[in-house]
């Protein structure tokens, strides 16, 4: 629950500058602004987390579940930032029309991420619980290797050289 509610109330004082820069006519400064945020919680978080996380395990277990809600969420909120950009590029739509899918993809994001935190700790809290064991022999939901290196070399391909592939094993959580 902590990093639920330092996720949605740590970014106040970014919404407040939003709002008050928006209101000022500052459009340019809100967008990066917005990509700055979104930058350093995907690149510097997520890559501390994992750089620290790997310091002090040598494999580390993710629940498959939670990562393809995550990775859907993640996926649907790129899907809204890109939506008004790439209207723009297909066709010759006005401003109006983008402004309304703009305002529309920024209500449907704000009701999933409600709808996110309730099925998190209301209907699926299980499905969260950090307190879970990490089974090393079971036979539940296996992620093959091969996929996840596959994702991985798409997503990194122009960045990164490619690495090893990693071991398939069968187990409730993934592993990287």
């Amino acid at each position: 629950i902590g990093g639920l509610l330092n996720a949605t109330f740590g970014n106040a004082t970014e919404l407040i500058v939003a709002a008050s820069a928006l209101n000022r006519g500052l459009n340019r400064l809100v967008q990066l602004s917005m990509l700055g945020s979104i930058l350093s919680n995907m690149l510097l978080v997520l890559g501390s987390a994992f750089f620290l996380g790997g310091c002090r395990y040598k494999k580390q277990y993710f629940s498959k579940i939670s990562s393809q809600i995550n990775s859907t969420l993640l996926i649907l909120s790129c899907v809204g930032v890109l939506g008004p950009t790439i209207l723009t590029m297909a066709t010759n739509e006005s401003r109006l029309g983008e402004l309304g899918y703009s305002r529309f993809t920024s209500i449907l994001l704000f009701v999933l991420y409600f709808a996110y935190i309730y099925f998190q700790l209301v209907s699926h809290k299980d499905l969260f619980d950090s307190n879970d064991t990490v089974p090393h022999s079971s036979g539940g939901n296996v992620v093959p290797g091969g996929r996840s290196v596959l994702s991985e070399r798409t997503a990194t391909a122009p960045a990164t050289p490619e690495s090893p592939s990693a071991p398939s094993s069968p187990s409730h959580h993934s592993m990287s």
